[in-house]
């Protein structure tokens, strides 16, 4: 499948939320394959969600990522749709 990569620079501190990461996925009402993957720090540090809804449009996914005091390295996270290529995102 498609692979979409994002980047965010690392500096820490600043307010709640500061440093918070939102991603929302959807189809147009087709099934949704999709694989998440977040690396952070100097060491990257990966975590790696996998989701499946049999209607992206009704039941999508909406994640949460990040950490509330803040984090000092940077961060990439990497969208990858799993699903046919009849299904896409």
């Amino acid at each position: 499948g498609t692979r979409r990569t994002f980047s965010k620079r690392g500096g820490g501190g600043g307010r709640y939320g500061d440093d918070q990461t939102v991603l929302e996925l959807g189809t147009d009402g087709r099934p949704l394959y999709a694989n998440v993957e977040t690396w952070e720090g100097p060491d990257n540090t990966r975590a790696s969600l996998n989701f499946y809804s049999q209607d992206g449009l009704d039941y999508g996914v909406r994640v949460l990522s990040g950490n509330r005091h803040g984090s000092w390295y940077d961060e990439t996270t990497s969208v990858r749709n799993t699903g046919p290529m009849e299904y896409p995102m």
